[in-house]
């Protein structure tokens, strides 16, 4: 009898995170990158349990569709988008740019999203506008601020 609990516990929490997923994809738009992740985490955790069931059909296409069939392209995606510089990709103004780049000394993408709202706004030049010009333009790309990313500049690597 356990077991069988256990199985259909494992079902119903799989199902209500799948869900989750598919409302995120088609209610908020997100970038394929973004939900990737979240489809890479939710097959480490059930892909074993759920083998050979219709979720586990479910979700090897979740993940075939997201993340490809290694698994790696979810974080190709990802790295070559935080090598991206500030400057060539965000539609900032003039003076957001110039405090991130200058002043903080931040280069890319993958620098800036590691930020929080407190580090940007620590900086006199740097005020509610343009914070709100920064996670607009992030949300765009599918990013936003305080992410919790292991990112190295590529001339560090």
């Amino acid at each position: 009898m356990d077991t069988r609990y256990d199985a259909l516990e494992t079902t119903v929490k799989f199902l209500s995170q799948a869900k989750n997923i598919r409302e995120l994809e088609l209610i908020l738009g997100l970038q394929e990158h973004t939900i990737g992740g979240m489809v890479s985490q939710l097959y480490a955790t059930y892909s074993r349990r759920l083998s050979g069931t219709p979720e586990g059909e479910y979700l090897e296409a979740l993940k075939r569709k997201y993340t490809g069939t290694t698994g790696f392209g979810t974080h190709k995606i990802l790295l070559n988008l935080l090598d991206k510089t500030i400057k060539n990709t965000l539609q900032l103004p003039v003076r957001a740019k110039k405090t991130i780049y200058d002043t903080m000394g931040l280069e890319y993408l993958g620098e800036l999203v590691q930020c929080s709202e407190i580090d940007l706004l620590r900086n006199r030049q740097f005020g509610r506008n343009s914070l709100e010009d920064v996670k607009k333009e992030l949300s765009k790309l599918g990013l936003g601020l305080g992410m919790r990313v292991n990112y190295i500049p590529p001339e560090k690597r």
